[in-house]
């Protein structure tokens, strides 16, 4: 049986950071935002432990500890607080509290305490299960539907073709299908159609007898024989020669195949997963890819989206590399500051999965302390437009709150629009930002969040109330 955590923190990058934390331990964790939110999640989950910040909107933390324990007094209570006191630590173990926190909290300190307190987690319980598939990380709805996918065709033989734009995990998806088949055991083997010359190309695939060609001096096997009971995965498909691409096809409707020189028909007892970073159907329409093969590849077809079009798994994935870097090279956990968090949710990432990883074991290996800020994340001059470049689409708000748009010729980005529009209300509202969420019937924390997305300046007033707010 699993452990159970309820995390009750109010902050979304420090509950997102706390709540990866623990589940590459493999414990499995709920988050409230609110003391009495956390106090209904624990009457409907009474979880093993509970993680409560002591500062909180609403009840604060002494008194949802106080109702915590009306519920269940045995269950055990962490306090976490940015301000360690005598007074606050008194307190909180007076009223029955097993333990405190002081953020940033580090890896070693918070599973320390968790582990004192309940034990290990249930190893059935991996990150990978609860966050993604085996090494391909997501929440999101759209990455969740692509893992519904994956489990029901992952047992079949079926022939599965994964777009998407480079960088965005097509191979790490081709190897969670493989590993949820019933074929994990056996080799999975990965060629790089655009990397090996189209002369070298056939033999690598399908091996050569003795004296095939020049420089054949003794018979070697093919990729397709490595790949025996297994899965050969052809990445970049869209960039096979034609004259190769008849072949596969063969050897896709005969599952039969020849090594250069021989007359003798092997079989072919591997599962193909091909991927590409291109349009094959726009292919096919000049004449560079074959259509029947597109149609024969094209049997489960998976398109994995962009990582700007995956705010959700943005941060997950971040926080989730933060904590895997900073273990792999021996260093000491690090945790995002809010503005390097609002940076990372706000960037496009035109390198998706791949340079997030990259940005963020470069900021683990370069930061001198524990905290990444925006300077050590290094993308403000990467990928992204500056100010002066991006698209001003002109909108207007009249005083009955009537918005009247005028775009460009050259279109813009929807995120633009949407900067532009909380800008305007704010101006129309005079920096007053409960009233400008009002005229935009969103929450006030939603139009905060949106406001440090788009890097929109907070208002002084609003700002000085913020820092107040946040001190317990």
């Amino acid at each position: 049986m699993s452990v159970e955590i309820l995390n009750i923190e109010d902050d979304p990058s420090v509950s997102l950071a706390v709540r990866n934390m623990l589940r590459m331990q493999g414990y499995t964790v709920h988050t409230a935002c609110s003391g009495e939110d956390g106090v209904a999640v624990c009457k409907e989950h009474m979880p093993s432990l509970v993680l409560l910040d002591i500062g909180l909107p609403g009840i604060d933390g002494f008194e949802t500890l106080r109702q915590i324990k009306l519920l269940d007094d045995g269950i055990p209570v962490v306090m976490m607080t940015a301000y360690e006191t005598a007074s606050l630590v008194v307190r909180a173990m007076e009223m029955g509290a097993s333990d405190y926190l002081t953020k940033p909290v580090t890896l070693e300190d918070l599973v320390g305490v968790v582990v004192k307190l309940v034990g290990s987690a249930d190893a059935d319980n991996a990150l990978e299960m609860d966050n993604g598939l085996d090494g391909v990380l997501g929440t999101s709805a759209c990455m969740r539907e692509i893992f519904k996918v994956v489990f029901r065709i992952a047992k079949t033989q079926a022939t599965v073709l994964l777009t998407g734009e480079s960088g965005t995990g097509k191979e790490a998806l081709a190897r969670a299908v493989h590993t949820q088949s019933d074929h994990a055991d056996q080799p999975f083997v990965s060629v790089n159609c655009s990397s090996i010359p189209g002369t070298l190309l056939e033999s690598e695939l399908f091996g050569h007898e003795r004296g095939a060609f020049t420089d054949a001096h003794e018979a070697k096997e093919g990729l397709v024989e490595t790949a025996a009971g297994g899965t050969l995965f052809l990445d970049e498909i869209g960039l096979m020669p034609i004259e190769l691409q008849s072949k596969i096809l063969t050897v896709l409707e005969t599952r039969k195949f020849r090594r250069l020189g021989s007359n003798h028909e092997l079989d072919a007892q591997v599962r193909f997963i091909a991927a590409t970073n291109a349009n094959l159907e726009d292919a096919v329409a000049t004449g560079v890819f074959r259509e029947d093969l597109f149609y024969r590849l094209n049997v489960i077809p998976i398109h994995l989206p962009p990582l700007r079009d995956r705010e959700d798994d943005v941060m997950m994935m971040a926080h989730t590399f933060l904590a895997e870097y900073s273990e792999h090279h021996g260093l000491a956990p690090r945790l995002f500051t809010t503005e390097a968090d609002t940076l990372l949710r706000a960037y496009p990432w035109p390198g998706n999965v791949r340079e997030l990883k990259n940005v963020i074991e470069r900021a683990v290996l370069l930061t001198e302390g524990t905290q990444i800020d925006v300077a050590d994340l290094s993308i403000d001059r990467r990928g992204g437009r500056s100010e002066e470049s991006k698209p001003h689409v002109g909108v207007e708000l009249s005083q009955n709150g009537l918005i009247r748009i005028s775009f460009p010729k050259l279109g813009l980005p929807l995120d633009e629009l949407e900067k532009q529009v909380i800008e305007e209300a704010l101006k129309h509202t005079q920096g007053n930002i409960s009233s400008a969420a009002r005229l935009l019937h969103i929450s006030r924390h939603t139009l905060r969040y949106r406001m440090q997305k788009h890097r929109i300046e907070m208002p002084v007033d609003e700002s000085q109330g913020e820092i107040e707010a946040q001190v317990v």
